[in-house]
């Protein structure tokens, strides 16, 4: 198992489904590091960890090649700066996984996140398309800072998420693969119109007409509150 870079995790079994994580990367050598250990410490080590980076100008790329240099799972795709929407697009088109999870590049994911959200999968059947699970809220340096995102809608969702965004951020849910292949992956306009970070919410939306949604009670995600960030701009 993974515990800094330099390590290689173990092979997993043949019969574990592979999960595709999705990266999107501008500018993000602080928390980077940090974020993908996060990722290979997973329970679930059949993973593929595509890294999108989005038009860095800082040690984005150079941090990402010295985890693809010590673990195989870990690619790097470069692009010239389109946005998180078009570069989750890009990791998703580059990615084989029977199932997406997507990551934002300064959140992390407590060690069994994945595991859990996929026996979820297995436990509701194929009608679900979506399960996400509770994220706490970390500071700049890690730490827990007392708030939290915990809802308990599950199954057919489409009335509650038109009322709000319950999932709370873009790095809590796992998605199947066949859902994005029906509905269409994120939507890059919204960069054009100044609304960039509304892309996951429009997502779910569009899952949750024609899929239900799963749900596992437990605090996995530690979203990342930065000021200045685009979440913290309304």
């Amino acid at each position: 198992m993974t515990t800094q870079a330099g390590q290689i995790n173990s092979v997993p079994p043949v019969s574990a489904p592979l999960v595709s994580v999705v990266i999107p990367a501008y500018n993000a050598e602080m928390y980077l590091e940090a974020t993908l250990v996060s990722v290979l410490e997973q329970t679930h080590s059949n993973l593929e960890v595509m890294v999108v980076d989005d038009g860095s100008t800082d040690r984005t790329a150079e941090i990402v090649e010295r985890f693809a240099d010590q673990d195989s799972r870990v690619s790097l795709l470069r692009s010239a700066n389109q946005g998180v929407a078009a570069a989750r697009n890009l990791g998703i088109a580059n990615s084989q996984g029977e199932y997406i999870a997507p990551l934002d590049a300064d959140d992390i994911w407590y060690p069994q996140n994945l595991e859990k959200q996929l026996d979820c999968f297995c436990r509701l059947g194929p009608e679900v398309g979506l399960v996400y699970a509770w994220s706490t809220y970390i500071d700049e340096h890690g730490a827990l800072d007392g708030g939290y995102k915990a809802s308990e809608v599950e199954g057919e969702v489409s009335l509650s998420l038109v009322y709000s965004n319950f999932i709370g951020n873009g790095s809590a849910p796992v998605i199947r693969r066949r859902c994005l292949d029906h509905v269409g992956m994120y939507d890059s306009q919204y960069r054009e119109c100044g609304a960039e970070g509304v892309e996951d919410y429009d997502l779910y939306i569009r899952i949750a007409e024609h899929y239900r949604f799963g749900l596992v009670r437990e605090f996995l995600i530690g979203y990342r509150l930065i000021e200045g960030s685009m979440s913290c701009n309304a």
